[in-house]
Parts: C-alpha cells; sequence; structure tokens
C-alpha cells in the first residue's frame, strides 16, 4: 500500500513558518493522523476536531468528524475513513480544524505519494517551534453591535427587577440527585 507525506503547516499569531511533514500509509485511519499531528505539534489532544478535505484553492468539500452527527454518515468518522478518503494524489489539499472554540488551523497539503509503505507515522522534518496549545487566543472577539454595546446590554441587566437575590432558587434545592 503507499504511503502520503503531508507537509502540516500551523496557523500561528506570529506569522512565522511552523510545519511538520509527516509520512503516513495511504490506509491509515484519520484518528491515526490526527493522534500523529498533535503529538508532532505537542498538543494534548482534549478537544474536539475534524479534517475537511479541499480544492485547490482550499474551499472545504466533505467534513471527516471524531463523530458523526448525521445518521449515515459514519463512513465519514476519523475512526473510519482513511489518509485516502480524505487526499488522493500529491498536490492533494486538505484542513484540519482542532479545538472548536481556539480554531487551531493546520493546513496539510500531500508533497509525495511512495510505494514505500509506513506502519506507524513519522516525522520527516520540523520546522519552527510548535506553539503552546493553551497560548491561542479565541479566533473572533464576539461583537456586541447596537446603541449602546455591551455597557448599555449590562445597564438594562441591572435594572431589571423581576429576577431579583430574594426570588432566585437554586435548582440543586427543587430537585433531589
Amino acid at each position: 500500500m503507499k504511503s502520503f507525506t503531508l507537509h502540516v503547516l500551523v496557523d500561528t499569531k506570529e506569522k512565522t513558518d511552523v510545519f511538520r511533514d509527516i509520512k503516513i500509509s495511504a490506509d491509515a485511519k484519520l484518528e491515526t493522523l490526527h493522534k500523529a499531528i498533535l503529538k508532532a505539534f505537542d498538543f494534548k489532544g482534549q478537544e474536539m476536531a475534524a479534517f475537511y478535505s479541499c480544492d485547490k484553492d482550499w474551499e472545504r468539500l466533505q467534513e471527516f468528524p471524531q463523530m458523526a452527527m448525521d445518521k449515515g454518515q459514519e463512513k465519514y468518522e476519523m475512526g473510519t475513513a482513511t489518509i485516502a478518503d480524505l487526499v488522493k494524489k500529491k498536490g492533494s489539499k486538505a484542513l484540519y480544524v482542532y479545538d472548536f472554540l481556539k480554531m487551531w488551523c493546520f493546513l496539510i497539503e500531500v508533497i509525495n505519494v511512495s510505494e514505500e509503505a509506513t506502519k506507524t507515522p513519522k516525522v520527516l522534518l520540523t520546522v519552527g517551534k510548535a506553539p503552546k496549545e493553551s497560548e491561542k487566543k479565541v479566533s473572533e472577539e464576539p461583537s456586541f453591535e447596537g446603541e449602546g454595546g455591551i455597557e448599555d446590554f449590562n445597564d438594562n441587566w441591572d435594572d431589571d427587577d423581576e429576577y431579583d437575590d430574594d426570588s432566585y432558587q437554586s435548582y440543586d434545592e427543587d430537585y433531589n440527585y
């Protein structure tokens, strides 16, 4: 079975090149690539993630989540789908998104196809210092548009007498667990 060498570039706030070239068997599960990327960049792997096949302009095509949410989509789960389902040939592109709150984005491109099989993923090249998983800020700041912005929202909430401290009851008081 053939193997792919994948160029995996992470989007960092410093905007410096930080990438890993990973060789992996075409028949390996996407879950194996998921773990290989996390290990190569020293991430803990405690957040949800997904792969996306992409066209030549990096537009997302097919999602490959950790767990399918829709019935009939199980064949696209990371534990079922293979690397060959995500990318097909040299030049194929994909996107890996890790932690949907912080939106760590990794651009993946096939830079080599080999007939030489590999049993386990191998990092062939490391360039740049991996960012700390905890350093990335949420990708977009919340926007509180309107006449008064967030300050106006807080002022109106404080004036609301319907929910005063005396009328508040904890659910724990109402239910016996």
